[in-house]
């Protein structure tokens, strides 16, 4: 799956320059690099982090959207891509009427086409007449279907696993001395680590049943 150049160019011309400056280079694919430097040399800036190995990718503060991404992201000026048909969701936001934030997609899709891999939010407005809330604004992440696995891995790294660990440590503190030293990391992550080995095995086993003879 080749990754759309006008998607990235699009999103670099999207950012602040203080947000395009926050991209760690080191961290893009090389198409991706190329769209950034072109948009750095276009707005005559330099990368705020050419020392730097890694970087978190984080866009602008948004005001009150009231369940609307409207900072400098226009949801309805994106383009719609020719891999929508047969895209994959990567991962789904849900809001409430009034929420202050939808940070989370913005987030998403920033890691995302940091990573060089072109995505799409949908917006869905969800009529729920019977129940309070009545009305609910999903935001789903599309990425290209072969680039799934990939984006999921990507926003796992960049978004789930930080706000995993830090609800880790809020539950850790509130263990006893004698609850926290009852645990270990293996008892822990042994969910974890199974998982990573079974998609590590699922992987192998597919490349070698596609090998000659």
């Amino acid at each position: 799956m080749q990754v759309n150049p006008d998607d990235l160019r699009h999103y670099y011309d999207s950012l602040s320059d203080e947000a395009l400056q926050q991209i760690d280079r080191v961290t893009l694919t090389e198409m991706a690099q190329q769209c950034y430097d072109d948009e750095l040399a276009q707005r005559k800036l330099s990368s705020g982090h050419a020392e730097s190995s890694h970087a978190a990718v984080t866009p602008p503060d948004q005001e009150d959207g009231g369940g609307e991404i409207n900072d400098e992201f226009d949801l309805d000026a994106q383009p719609i891509p020719a891999w929508l048909d047969d895209a994959a969701r990567a991962c789904t936001f849900t809001y409430l009427p009034g929420d202050v934030s939808t940070d989370d997609a913005k987030n998403a899709r920033a890691a995302l086409l940091a990573a060089g891999i072109p995505c799409y939010v949908e917006e869905q407005k969800i009529d729920k007449p019977r129940y309070e809330p009545a009305v609910l604004y999903e935001y789903s992440v599309m990425v290209p279907g072969a680039l799934n696995l990939k984006a999921i891995s990507v926003l796992d790294k960049e978004i789930f696993n930080p706000k995993v660990e830090a609800d880790w440590k809020v539950h850790l503190e509130t263990l006893s001395d004698e609850d926290l030293r009852a645990l270990n990391s293996e008892t822990i992550c042994a969910g974890l680590l199974d998982r990573m080995n079974r998609l590590k095995r699922a992987y192998d086993q597919e490349i070698a049943r596609r090998k000659p003879g």
